[in-house]
Order: C-alpha cells, then structure tokens, then sequence
C-alpha cells in the first residue's frame, strides 16, 4: 500500500492554498460562478459533519463559507480581501478531488484538508471570522425582533378587540391562538370561552435564523409575548407552551374551535 505523508511544513501548506488564489479570486468576482462553488459546499457540508479529522472543522467550514457569501453579495464588507480570497481558497482546496493526500483514503485523506482551514485560521481569518460572526449575531438579533413585532401584530390583529389567553405551538408548527372577549364572561367563574385561531409558524425565516427545533420555536414565541404589548384575559399573561403541555391551561380556557 502506498504510504502518504502526514505532517506538512507551513510552507507546504501555503504553496498549497496559493495554487488557488486566482480561482478564489474568479470566484468572488463572479456572483454566478460563486453561487455554483457555494452549491457543492453545501452539499459537502451535510455529509462532512460524519467525517473523520475534517468533521470537528465544519463549524468553521461553515462561517468561511457564510463570509464568503455575505462578502459576494455585498452585505460585509468589514474583512479585508486578501482574508476573503484565503478563506475561498482553503474552500476550494477542501472540495477539490485533487489533494496533498486524496480524500478517498480512509482518516488519512483528510489531514491535509484539516491542516489548510487551520492555517488560514491561524494566518488572521480567524480573527476576521470572529468580527463577522459578531456581526452576523448583530443582524440575526435585529431579524429577530423585526419578526417578533410583525407576528406580535398579526396575533393583534387577528383577535380584534378579545384579549389574549394563550399561545400553543401545535405539532405541524401551527400555533393555536386563544382570544378571550372579557366582556362578556363573568370574570368570577372559570373555564372562560375561548375562540381558536391558527397561524403558521414563519418556520423557513426562523430556520434561516438557525432556530428549528420546537424549543427554538418556543423561545421566539415567548419573545415576542415579551416584546408585545398585548391586552390579556383575566387569567393574566400566560407563557406560551407546547401542546403536550396545554393540561396545565386547560382548567382556564373552553376552547370554541374554528377553521384552520
């Protein structure tokens, strides 16, 4: 079997990743040919978590690519271009067939993958990584509170002048709005009637935000509970829950069903 070697000089390494400075260079100048590169990084990057060596890298993988993208696009531009055309070149040189080791071999293939995305990171796109990634914080806590407001006023606007009873995420990421007209019950006695009203869930927009699973989708419903300032029945304000967990309202609320 043929032996491979394992351990590269920075020299090596840096010979290496300039090889690809002019396709980096081609790539974010070119939106179109980055958007067909970005497809295969993104393929790469569903499988490569389950890799060995490369797999504990994808986080960083991942923030390469997304500065990359937001620099193509023109939405960062706080890095300098020599950082850019580093980062895209280490991408280049991990999805390219044609390695220091080749990918196919088990463990070993994917050493010198590893080896490129550390020095780029330790040669100053680490640094730059972190300011995007405090950038990108920044614009994901704006979005954030922007979608909060708007659903915060569709709820509003859903359940006119009744109050709010309470909020229930559903298991098809619908969430149940219960809306309690105060002036006609008797505030004394309890089940208060409760009309039913479904909204979706904006689950593609929280995803981009990387919110997905139910408790992320919880938090934001909570949030924007927080944020709002909504009118709420006698009960008082109610956090909202999961529907595996509506018994705890149940005694409060009779629930009048409408359509979907």
């Amino acid at each position: 079997m043929k032996r491979y070697k394992t351990d590269f000089s920075e020299e090596e390494l840096k010979k290496a990743l300039h090889a690809n400075e002019q396709e980096a260079q081609a790539l974010i100048d070119n939106p179109d040919k980055w958007a067909q590169f970005k497809e295969k990084l993104d393929a790469f990057i569903r499988k490569a978590y389950k890799l060995p060596v490369i797999g504990g890298l994808i986080d960083d993988i991942v923030s390469m690519g997304q500065m990359v993208d937001s620099y193509v696009k023109k939405e960062y531009r706080d890095v300098p271009v020599t950082s850019i055309i580093s980062a895209a070149g280490a991408l280049i040189y991990v999805l390219s067939p044609i390695d220091l080791i080749p990918d196919a071999i088990p463990i070993v293939g994917y050493i010198d993958d590893a080896a490129v995305i550390l020095l780029v990171l330790k040669l100053g796109v680490g640094h730059d990584l972190e300011k995007y990634k405090s950038w990108q914080d920044e614009c994901r806590k704006d979005a954030l509170a922007s979608l909060e407001e708007i659903t915060g006023k569709l709820i509003q606007e859903l359940i006119g002048e009744a109050t709010l009873g309470a909020i229930v995420l559903c298991s098809n990421n619908m969430f149940r709005v219960l809306a309690v007209d105060n002036d006609s019950i008797d505030i004394e006695e309890t089940p208060y009637p409760a009309r039913v009203y479904y909204l979706n869930l904006p689950t593609q927009i929280l995803r981009d935000m990387f919110l997905e699973s139910e408790k992320d989708y919880l938090d934001f419903m909570n949030g924007m509970i927080e944020h709002t300032d909504f009118a709420w029945s006698p009960v008082g304000k109610l956090s909202a829950v999961h529907e595996a967990d509506y018994s705890q309202y149940e005694a409060y609320f009779a629930l009048i069903e409408r359509d979907a």
